[in-house]
């Protein structure tokens, strides 16, 4: 549907998954490229007045729209950095700066954190690490790693989940980890020795 205010601006519908939403054509004007301009240029010479439908998630689409309208978005817990550059790449919306998509993930409450560790440990392969980085992690204040920061946690051959010395089992161990821990917006990235050559090093970062 389209509906034309007195001041004549128009304004766009688009059905997204079953949510609607009402876009004003001077936002979808400043993404000329985009899928939603095109789509609206489209049905605009066609029907006017019809709804535009799009089988997308209808709540991911409002965190599309904020970055549109602010050139930024604060991703929330329920979603994940990786869903919402998704769709951003999937609607044709240019993200300049990854640091402009902020996820502050269930890591930054207590209870977000508590929630994440029960589903890690109930994964079969990677929890065991996972879990330990999780732990350390949790020492601290949770605001003290902040998104696109990194931190180092120290392991040893003692350490939960680490399968051998061996640097290629090690890694491993990482990407298992990691597989797990991205739902949280964690990432481990560096694997490193440390002398005397009784542990290793690993690099924690807060997408």
């Amino acid at each position: 549907m389209a509906d034309t205010t007195s001041a004549g601006s128009t304004i766009v519908t688009f059905n997204v998954g079953g949510t609607r939403y009402q876009v004003s054509r001077s936002l979808l004007d400043q993404f000329p490229n985009s899928m939603l301009s095109k789509s609206a240029s489209e049905q605009w010479q066609k029907d006017p007045k019809s709804e535009i439908f799009i089988e997308r998630n209808g709540v991911r689409f409002q965190y599309v729209l904020d970055y549109m309208r602010d050139g930024k978005v604060d991703v929330p817990t329920s979603q994940t950095k990786a869903s919402i550059l998704a769709e951003l790449e999937y609607f044709g919306i240019d993200v300049a700066d990854d640091n402009s998509v902020s996820y502050h993930g269930p890591l930054f409450s207590m209870n977000g954190y508590l929630e994440f560790r029960e589903n890690v440990l109930k994964k079969k392969h990677g929890a065991t690490l996972a879990k330990f980085v999780l732990d350390e992690l949790s020492k601290e204040p949770h605001q003290s790693l902040k998104p696109g920061g990194t931190k180092t946690i120290y392991v040893s051959s003692d350490t939960p989940g680490f399968k051998s010395w061996d640097r290629r089992q090690c890694e491993d161990s990482i990407l298992e980890a990691n597989d797990l821990l991205k739902n949280g917006g964690l990432k481990i990235k560096n694997l490193y020795m440390r002398k005397p050559y009784s542990w290793y090093g690993v690099k924690v970062e807060l997408l």
